[in-house]
Formats: structure tokens, sequence, C-alpha cells
């Protein structure tokens, strides 16, 4: 009988490497780094951060970032905060249904203003909100504007001669280091007064993206380049609600340009019609 370590070689072919490295998801961080340079973002890979849970350093697949242009005392600037994972057999299906009253109430924690709390006059005295609720941008964004919401995540796998859909492990393995890196940059954020900053944390797929509105029969699952998926998380140091977008390395772009930015330029158009209300007192223009 041969010898099963004899007969494999000493060092990888230029095929083996190749291949090694597709698999690792390392080439999928620079495909997705480039196209975000292509849209006119700054862009860092191995975007190092403090973990708030272990004090340690980690680090995020891709952290791209640009300035919106403004006139007025207010800058704006967006940020992307990307994982990507490959895996080309193992595709995510979401399982949607319709949305309901209660998700009107939603104030994503990504979002920061130079106020973090603005007053609001209700009929019996004054009430606290963020700024997200204060500019009422739920009736701009994207998650809330569709009709439907994902609800659950599943990625199918194969399990000997059948494939399954499982959901063990995805949500820390996803989305608990993503908002670990969304948490450390908000923080970072609210240093600046004059600034606004809209994070918005990605998950890029070499998978296709599927998603089931199962308030439909008969079900269909229909690709989809991208989905935004709200997640309320509250673990030791990481808390509240967040909205996740996951898109295809094809569909990154679309989901930037067609997406993320119509509601961040409504966001600047908010800010420009009057800064000094969303400025503290100590930054507002005297008359």
């Amino acid at each position: 009988m041969a010898n099963d370590k004899a007969d494999r070689p000493d060092t990888p072919s230029e095929a083996d490497i190749l291949n090694a490295v597709r698999k690792s998801g390392y080439v999928l961080d620079q495909e997705a780094a480039t196209v975000l340079e292509n849209l006119g973002y700054h862009v860092q890979t191995s975007w190092p951060f403090q973990d708030p849970d272990l004090g340690e350093s980690r680090e995020l697949d891709v952290f791209a970032h640009r300035e919106v242009p403004t006139t007025g005392q207010i800058r704006v600037f967006m940020e992307l905060l990307c994982e990507c994972k490959s895996g080309e057999d193992r595709p995510f299906v979401f399982l949607s249904r319709r949305r309901s009253v209660t998700d009107t109430a939603i104030a994503p924690e990504q979002f920061v203003f130079p106020c973090r709390r603005y007053g609001r006059q209700l009929e019996n005295g004054m009430t606290e909100v963020s700024g997200f609720e204060y500019l009422e941008l739920a009736k701009y964004h994207y998650w809330f504007a569709r009709e439907i919401k994902a609800v659950q995540l599943a990625k199918i796998v194969r399990n000997r001669d059948r494939w399954e859909a499982q959901h063990d492990g995805i949500y820390n393995a996803l989305l608990l280091p993503l908002a670990k890196a969304l948490t450390h940059r908000i923080e970072e954020n609210r240093k600046f007064t004059s600034m606004i900053n809209l994070c918005f944390p990605v998950v890029v797929l070499k998978s296709p993206i599927y998603e089931i509105d199962t308030s439909i029969a008969p079900l269909v699952a229909k690709p989809v380049p991208h989905v935004s998926f709200h997640r309320r998380l509250d673990s030791k140091t990481v808390k509240g609600s967040f909205i996740f977008d996951f898109a295809t390395l094809d569909g990154l772009a679309d989901l930037v340009v067609n997406t993320i930015t119509p509601f961040v330029e409504k966001v600047v158009a908010l800010a420009q019609e009057s800064p000094a209300r969303l400025l503290p007192r100590s930054l507002q223009a005297k008359p």
C-alpha cells in the first residue's frame, strides 16, 4: 500500500495556493474593497478596532467612508462596515413577513447626530428622542419603506445526501462581531458635535441570497441582490436596535448607490434646511 504522506507533494502548486486563498475569503475582502473604491469611498481592509467585551484588538474585513458634500455648519459622513463571507455553495435564505405597526417605533443606533438626544414637544409635556426620531427618518429609510421585513435568517448546507436550512451560530458568527465594530465606531463618532455620521453595517456574501415571503402561498424562494435585516441585540456591551444589510458581491454597488445613498441624501437635505435645530446650543450661530 502506498504511503499517503509520500504521495503528497512537499510544497503546494500554484493551483493549490489560489484555491486555498479563494476558499479563505481573503480575495472576497479585496473584491468588495475594490467595488467601494470605484464608488468613490476611502477604503481600508483589515480595519482594527477594540473588542468591547475582551478589550483586545479585532479586525473588520472592510471599512469604507466618505464625506458627503454639504453647505452650512454640519458635515455629513457615511461609513460602510463590511464583513465578507465566502462559500459559494451555501446560499443564505431570509424568511419575511408583513410589517407591523410596532416597527415604526424602531430607532436604529447606528446613526449619530451632533446631540445624543433632542427635545420633542408632546401634548402633556416634553420628551427626549434620538436624532433619527427627531428628523422622522423612518419616513425615508429603505427598511421602513418595504411592506415586508426579513425576520429569520438561515444558511443552506449539505448534510450527507440532502440540503438543510441551519441557523445555529449564524447570529453570533456574523452579526455580533459586526455589531461590536459598529458599537466601537458609534462611540468614536459621538466625540464630534458638528457632524452627522451615518453607519451602515453590511455582510458581503459570495453565495447567492434568497428571500421567502411567508405571507404568500405557495412559498417561493426569490433570488435577490441584497436584503435588509433588523435585529435587536442585548449583550453585555452591545445593546439596541440595528439594521444590517446583506448583499452579494454583485449586488453591493446597487445596495450602496440605489438604496443607501438616496437615504443619505435625504438626511443631508433635512440637515441643511435647518442646521441650528440639530447643533448643540454652544455651536449655534448667534443672531
